[in-house]
């Protein structure tokens, strides 16, 4: 009987120091958004391939290349103000065909981060944020975890990204330029612009 006691207090503990080894983590302060320098804008990100536009009875549209700097630089061009400032703690980086994001959390006195995978689409000039993958640090978590866990944040906090079912939206500057497509493909975002005539 004692001897079964003892195994289980072993496996206790070693699966607690399991956890704990892959639990514990942070995301890289260079890496945060908020220390980023937003050097850019849409504008400036556009108007260089407007050379290039499509020109339709509609308007006009075209499509930039975005790298993960590129992109970080963006963001945080829009999202200076005080009230993002649970994006602002985050990383972005684009890896292959998929979006990661890195959400800063403390677990007691754990620091730890959620590791996500994200997909995006844009929808009226909104971002349609969906998690496709999530981790606790290295632990793998079910994604359902991390949706109810960020809505919970969210309504605490005073962000301007509201939810939709198991999406994050989040409302995109207002510009005389609209987003008509994100995708993510080989580490760069293609995002598609139009501009009606008359704006």
């Amino acid at each position: 009987m004692k001897l079964i006691k003892r195994l289980v207090g072993i496996t206790l503990v070693l699966l607690l120091a399991a956890v704990l080894f892959l639990v514990s983590s942070s995301i890289n302060p260079s890496e945060q958004l908020k220390n980023v320098q937003a050097n850019t804008s849409w504008e400036n990100i556009i108007e260089p391939t407007l050379s290039n536009a499509n020109v339709t009875a509609q308007g006009v549209s075209t499509e930039v290349s975005l790298n993960s700097v590129q992109l970080n630089q963006l963001l945080k061009s829009s999202l200076t103000d005080s009230e993002n400032q649970e994006l602002l703690n985050s990383a972005y980086n684009i890896e292959g065909n998929k979006l990661r994001i890195q959400y800063p959390v403390k677990l007691l006195f754990i620091n730890s981060k959620l590791d996500l995978e994200v997909n995006v689409t844009v929808l009226n000039n909104v971002l349609h944020i969906t998690i496709d993958s999530a981790k606790l640090g290295s632990l793998p978590i079910p994604k359902s975890w991390v949706t109810g866990i960020l809505k919970q944040r969210l309504q605490d906090s005073n962000s301007s990204i509201t939810t939709e079912g198991d999406s994050f939206l989040l409302a995109l500057p207002q510009s005389q330029y609209s987003i008509n497509k994100i995708s993510f493909q080989n580490g760069a975002a293609k995002i598609q612009f139009s501009m009606g005539y008359g704006i």
